[in-house]
């Protein structure tokens, strides 16, 4: 697979849009919490909310679509029962233990992970500059977060959240080989909805029809923003320029991150996160360097 430069805008943009989506993600969790909803009620919320509205969207722009053969059922259904399922209770653990910053650092040492996953079994090219992008944005995440990761130390909550960290990181992989020949948005539906119906066995899906008018609220924009929008433009970005790549661009998650937990949240900003967020917007600078200078291929998946 060849990424060519308008591949590599149109992954660049998908990317920023499923990051910016993503990042309300901890806030609406945070925001659920302070509602009173508990961790298998928001998964539940998130994934059952968000597999209506795909379901309704899809049924009139391209209700066709919705039939499918056995084998993309199959691999929605590991894609969502599995890798979403249970990366999203070991994230929703961490949480319990330790600042939701610093679980967000651990997490975001997936791009190491994804890129040497990638160029063991997709023989993606390691480039020096493809390296150092690495390396600025792993050292910006741990920037941004460095204080909570300092003071804040829970074995519990680490062996958490690194668990969800290796989970997600193998999620990305596993997508790529089964994004060939299908549609992302509905990969995105029917992994949402096998995700809504694993939570469905371990919450009683009637409970929705108690949840207050907030409570109802937060269920609705958890499945329709951070779900459906964020993991329908991830889908088409991996589609586009493979996991390495979006595992870099997606990084601009953590600055989305950061700046909404001061709007909404009403948590502080120090200059070294303001330092950190700058180093990961020149990591994702330098992964697009090379390929808009020569108008080229900036990387081969073979």
């Amino acid at each position: 697979m060849e990424v060519t430069r308008e591949k590599l805008i149109k992954g660049l943009i998908f990317s920023l849009i499923a990051a910016i989506s993503i990042s309300l993600l901890p806030i609406l969790y945070k925001l659920g919490y302070r509602a009173g909803m508990d961790e298998l009620g928001l998964l539940q919320n998130r994934w059952f909310f968000g597999a209506v509205m795909l379901f309704a969207y899809i049924l009139v722009t391209d209700r066709h679509s919705l039939m499918v053969n056995g084998a993309t059922l199959v691999k929605t259904a590991i894609l969502g029962a599995f890798f979403h399922g249970v990366s999203g209770i070991f994230f929703l653990k961490a949480l319990r233990y330790i600042p939701a910053s610093t679980t967000l650092l651990i997490i975001y040492f997936y791009p190491v992970v994804v890129t040497i996953y990638a160029s063991l079994f997709f023989h993606m090219r390691m480039s020096r500059a493809v390296i150092v992008s690495l390396g600025l944005t792993v050292f910006g995440c741990s920037l941004v977060f460095c204080d909570a990761f300092i003071q804040e130390l829970n074995g519990k909550g680490i062996l958490y959240a690194a668990t969800a960290m290796i989970i997600y990181s193998a999620y990305l992989i596993v997508a790529q080989l089964f994004l060939r020949g299908e549609k992302p948005l509905i990969m995105t539906f029917y992994m949402a909805l096998f995700s809504g119906v694993t939570f469905s066995f371990f919450h009683n899906p009637l409970k929705i029809l108690e949840l207050q008018q907030n409570q109802l609220l937060i269920g609705l924009f958890l499945g329709l923003i951070p779900t459906a929008f964020a993991y329908a433009f991830n889908f088409r970005a991996i589609r586009e320029v493979g996991s390495g790549y979006v595992s870099i661009f997606s990084t601009f998650e953590l600055v989305m991150v950061v700046c909404l937990s001061f709007l909404v949240l009403g948590e502080p900003i120090f200059i070294i996160q303001i330092v950190g967020m700058f180093l990961i917007i020149s990591g994702i600078v330098l992964a697009n360097a090379k390929i808009f200078r020569k108008g080229g291929t900036m990387g081969s998946w073979r």
